[in-house]
């Protein structure tokens, strides 16, 4: 489906931030959400404003071009369309990987692209994913 561009799961699990193997291909789009099945696995993808589709490049994967969301943004992605991600222990259910999340993340991109959301949910769930990647540094 295009426009799109792999990011949440998929590219989590890709920059290895998440442990959990994803067997499904999420994307971004700025059409409609769909999901379906494909003899290669099953595709999801996500809508969001077309104000919000940025910050992917090119990579290469099995020598195909693919757009995949950058490091940040599929943060991004994944905490501005997790309604389900509000509380502390709603990350820490994630397991998610700090050391490399910590290696990969620049911290001033992220806010610069939370910015362009203007979004006080995604602000607050930035915060509690910050707070996580402390608190797991300081134990």
């Amino acid at each position: 489906m295009q426009p799109s561009y792999i990011s949440l799961e998929t590219a989590l699990a890709h920059y290895q931030f998440i442990p959990e193997a994803v067997y499904s291909k999420e994307a971004i789009t700025t059409v409609k959400t769909v999901s379906y099945q494909a003899p290669s696995g099953y595709y999801y993808y996500r809508a969001i404003k077309p104000a919000y589709f940025f910050g992917y490049s090119i990579q290469y994967w099995d020598r195909l071009p693919l757009l995949i969301a950058e490091p940040e943004k599929a943060i991004i992605d994944y905490l501005y369309l997790g309604s389900r991600l509000n509380k502390a222990e709603d990350l820490a259910a994630l397991r998610l990987n700090t050391a490399a999340i910590n290696e990969n993340i620049n911290w001033g991109k992220l806010a610069l692209y939370a910015q362009v959301f203007d979004c006080i949910n995604l602000n607050k769930r930035i915060a509690l994913f910050k707070k996580n990647q402390t608190n797991v540094i300081l134990k």
